[in-house]
This record gives C-alpha cells, sequence and structure tokens, in this order.
C-alpha cells in the first residue's frame, strides 16, 4: 500500500536490459523510494549506477519489469510517456539531446513551466524571479 500524502512511491521496481543475452545490465533491482511533496532528492552514482534508468522509468520513457510507481496516488506503472508528460518535466542532462537543442536552457526551462498546471500568480511571481536572476 503506498504512503499517505506521498507524491512520488516506487515499490520493487526493476530493470533489466537485454535480458538473457551477454549483454544484460541489471539497473534497477527492486528500489523503493517515498518522496512527499516539498521533499529535495538528489540522486548521486557513479556511471551506470541507474540514475537515468530511474528517472526514464519515472517519466515512462520505457515500463519497469517489475513494480509499482505511484505519482499523487495514481498507478502510473504503465501509462504511456506522453500521458506522464503532463504532468512530469524532463530536463536532459546535455541540452542538445532534448527536444529545443535551438533554445537555450533558460528557455528550455521556461517552455516547460509554460506546460505546467500553476496558477497565473504563480506563473508571474516565477517569471519575475527569472528575470531579476543573474545570468553567467
Amino acid at each position: 500500500m503506498a504512503e499517505k500524502n506521498a507524491m512520488l512511491v516506487m515499490r520493487d521496481v526493476s530493470k533489466t536490459f537485454n535480458p538473457g543475452t551477454v549483454n544484460e545490465k541489471c539497473a534497477l533491482k527492486n528500489l523503493n523510494l517515498t518522496l512527499k511533496q516539498g521533499d529535495f532528492a538528489t540522486i548521486v552514482g557513479s556511471n551506470g549506477a541507474g540514475k537515468s534508468t530511474l528517472f526514464n522509468a519515472i517519466t515512462g520513457a520505457f515500463f519497469a519489469d517489475k513494480g509499482l510507481i505511484m505519482l499523487d496516488g495514481e498507478d502510473i506503472t504503465y501509462q504511456k510517456e506522453h500521458v506522464r508528460s503532463k504532468v512530469i518535466g524532463h530536463l536532459f542532462q546535455d541540452p542538445l539531446k532534448g527536444t529545443a537543442p535551438h533554445m537555450t536552457i533558460e528557455e528550455n526551462m521556461a517552455r516547460l513551466l509554460q506546460r505546467m498546471p500553476i496558477s497565473a500568480g504563480s506563473r508571474q511571481r516565477t517569471r519575475k524571479n527569472s528575470e531579476s536572476s543573474s545570468h553567467c
């Protein structure tokens, strides 16, 4: 049973690439994760540790081999990526691999913000904060 008041719950999530071959790679094995609204999490690991696989399982880039993924109390384990993308943003490590490589990172983030279902007042405050921040 999913925890009460949890924003994201992952229970016993596993993903193996190329199963049954010499290239078999177990990227996630019985992963459990619970994040509540407002939690701040940092995922750290070496190359091949499963960080990208974790995010891709959450965003729906592929389905986990087993386990449960719940977002705000809704089972999204087998929900397609385009459906999840309405409520889950995905920013690529390399902006050139993103959906708008001709845009700056700030422009890509602004586009994401425009798609998110938040109030106009929150959007205006965020836009003002963005405009007043210094640029590198």
